[in-house]
């Protein structure tokens, strides 16, 4: 027994001798493998020096600028103060350009104008319906080629309504030595016996007489104007019926004392008519051809 434990001792013995000569012939891992060792002891103080100096080191007034604030880009934004500065007076509205096309109505003049500044409009009155009425002021159209105070006009106005013996009643009243009368383009539309001459002659006769409560004055009564193609569709067919009108008013002026003034020949065209409605007239139709027509024939103008 005591043998035995002799000879594993000596086992033990000698392979701890292996060990030590084994552990002996290893290479020294300090030293490193020159392939595939890392950096060496000098290496890494370099490196941790390094770290430490670009961490550590203090940065100077010139590097902090270069890094905190880099140049932009010039902002196309106003400045803060003038964005946000409301202006003490409000801007007036940019010019528009003029319509291509008149407007369906013209707009307000707001200057009185007139044929001939030497005329008298104090000696004349006009009496009769919109187109009498376009002239001054007070209508749709408001022209205003002749003062108000010489115009007794309805919008609308027949010979057969209220409204056209108020008119002449008014324009009586005013005592001018000279009124002109233009009746009839709407009864030849909305008089439910429109195509009877003799009962047209005798509204107007109506109205005419009113005028005896001035006995200085001369009465002048126009024409009613024909139709043309752009008022077909309103007075449709009633070109005929307008023609009978003025032959039976021609007679009755004649026989009555009143001065008939045929003015048919200044309808040349559909341009005479106001191109907003194509049913009153222009405004360059009552100055160059309506006005100087009228005021020659009563004397008013040379």
């Amino acid at each position: 027994m005591k043998k035995r434990i002799l000879i594993i001792e000596g086992i033990i013995a000698a392979i701890a001798i292996l060990a030590v000569v084994i552990v002996s012939l290893l290479p020294d891992p300090r030293k490193g493998d020159p392939v595939t060792a890392g950096p060496t002891e000098s290496e890494e103080a370099r490196e941790t020096g390094t770290r430490e100096s670009t961490s550590e080191a203090p940065v100077s007034d010139a590097s902090t600028e270069s890094l905190t604030e880099a140049p932009t880009e010039p902002s196309s934004a106003p400045p803060t103060e003038t964005s946000t500065e409301a202006p003490t007076v409000p801007p007036t509205d940019a010019p528009t350009a003029p319509p291509t096309a008149p407007p369906t109505e013209p707009t307000e003049q707001t200057q009185e104008t007139t044929v001939s500044p030497s005329i008298d409009y104090s000696k004349i009155i006009f009496v009769g319906d919109s187109r009498t009425k376009t002239m001054a002021s007070g209508g749709r159209y408001e022209f205003r080629l002749v003062p108000d105070d010489c115009v007794s006009a309805t919008w609308g106005g027949t010979l057969y309504d209220g409204n056209a013996q108020h008119d002449v009643t008014e324009a009586v009243f005013k005592k001018r030595p000279i009124m002109v009368f233009w009746y009839g383009i709407n009864d030849v539309q909305m008089h439910p016996e429109r195509d009877n001459a003799d009962i047209f002659i005798e509204n107007y006769d109506k109205l005419l007489s009113l005028t005896a409560e001035n006995p200085d004055c001369t009465v002048y009564v126009l024409s009613v104007l024909t139709t043309t193609i752009y008022e077909r569709d309103y007075y449709e067919g009633q070109n005929d019926n307008i023609r009978r009108y003025n032959e039976a008013l021609s007679a009755y002026c004649a026989s009555h004392g009143y001065v008939y003034v045929d003015i048919t020949n200044l309808l040349t065209g559909d341009e005479c008519f106001y191109p907003g409605d194509n049913i009153h007239f222009s405004e360059a139709w009552y100055r160059e051809r309506f006005l100087p027509t009228v005021l020659r024939r009563v004397g008013l103008l040379k």
